[in-house]
């Protein structure tokens, strides 16, 4: 088979896709294509909590808790082979192959008849491009290497995990952006007004922006008492995370702080392995572990910095 890949978007509204496999692969991909209007069916020995809890509570999604079966793919637009045995997933890929389906296999990406595009977190090398022309900082080569490290560590951890839709693109770019800004303007503003007054004005905006958006997103569902207090907990977990970020970027500049914004996929995949537990595999062992060098790469030229300057 040919290494090289025709890119193409799959319109998957409405239509079947089979999923063999319920590991974090699937966890990762069947959101996605939920989201795109897909009719999911998952097949597997074992299903994560969050694949399961999916199943229980999204409608496009139905779980078998089975071992794959020749004939499991009957029906399906789209195969997606994700379980740990690549002996059944090249025998999905086969079935795949005589049904003239197009089929992506999750541990050997070449094998399958269908790639799945990367998707990646950008913000923090926007702020480490940005910081020099809008800032007035000087980023030296040093601290683009660290940030170029960072940057190929999200790569290793992210890889190909979705179907490739322009306005979920076009959604993801525009945050990026927006928040590489946020953080921009943060470091801008750090340094002459107090923390606690762009913690306020920043919640302030937010509240008033968004609230007009409740009542066309809200389904009139209410959140159990758990619920409430897990989503009340985010407040809690974003006053004190965006406090202490611009705490940081007072006392930093931003194109020094950029690697270690890279640092939030570390802590989403410990949170995941301790919570969900989703085992993280080699590639995403090492991109974690780039990204851990390059932000203690990132303080340590700091700290030389400071020595520099008291001299």
């Amino acid at each position: 088979m040919t290494e090289n890949a025709y890119l193409v978007g799959l319109r998957l509204a409405g239509k079947r896709v089979v999923v063999i496999g319920g590991g974090t692969v699937a966890q990762r991909r069947v959101p996605v294509l939920i989201a795109n209007g897909a009719h999911v069916h998952v097949v597997a020995r074992a299903a994560t909590p969050a694949v399961e809890a999916l199943a229980e509570q999204q409608p496009g999604i139905t779980l078998e808790v089975r071992d794959y079966r020749p004939g499991d793919l009957e029906g399906a637009w789209y195969a997606i082979a994700a379980t740990d045995d690549p002996e059944v997933n090249a025998a999905v890929v086969e079935e795949a192959d005589q049904r003239r389906i197009f089929c992506v296999r999750a541990d050997a990406a070449r094998d399958g008849s269908a790639v799945t595009p990367a998707s990646f977190d950008y913000q923090g090398l926007l702020v480490g491009v940005l910081a020099g022309p809008l800032l007035g900082e000087q980023v030296r080569v040093r601290h683009w290497l660290a940030l170029c490290a960072g940057f190929a560590g999200v790569l290793l951890i992210v890889r190909p995990g979705g179907t490739l839709d322009g306005i979920g693109v076009a959604c993801a770019l525009a945050a990026g952006v927006c928040y590489a800004a946020y953080q921009l303007l943060t470091r801008a503003l750090a340094s002459s007004e107090p923390p606690l007054r762009l913690l306020f004005y920043t919640a302030l905006v937010g509240t008033l922006l968004m609230s007009p958006m409740l009542p066309i997103t809200w389904d009139g569902r209410l959140p159990t008492p758990m619920q409430a207090l897990l989503i009340a907990s985010l407040g809690v977990y974003g006053a004190v995370g965006h406090f202490l970020l611009i705490r940081a970027f007072r006392e930093s500049p931003a194109s020094r702080l950029a690697p270690l914004l890279y640092m939030q996929l570390v802590w989403a995949v410990l949170l995941g392995w301790l919570i969900f537990a989703q085992w993280p595999d080699r590639l995403t062992i090492a991109g974690m572990l780039i990204i851990v060098i390059s932000g203690l790469s990132s303080v340590w030229q700091r700290g030389q910095g400071a020595v520099v300057t008291g001299r």
